[in-house]
């Protein structure tokens, strides 16, 4: 996932898209991210520090579903309409 948001970025930028298409590219990407963000998360032993972080995802999920049920009705309203929507 987050090298296919890396690749879009980097299209942005002006990458072209064999390069961000590329195993290189990936590796790039992906290996950086797992050595500085994932590898030290996956090596803590306690994660008594994580249970009100679990409420709060909770809650958070709760909330952007909420959200969307709400929104639906003006989305379908705007969007069908438009020539490229299928049924």
């Amino acid at each position: 996932m987050l090298s296919t948001l890396a690749s879009y970025v980097a299209q942005a930028i002006g990458a072209s898209v064999e390069f961000t298409s590329s195993a290189e590219f990936r590796a790039f990407v992906n290996i950086p991210i797992a050595a500085i963000v994932l590898m030290p998360l996956s090596m803590m032993r306690d994660l008594s520090s994580l249970a009100f972080a679990s409420v709060l995802s909770l809650l958070a999920l709760a909330y952007t579903g909420i959200v969307m049920f709400v929104e639906l009705p003006w989305y379908s309203k705007e969007y069908r309409a438009m020539p490229t929507t299928e049924i």
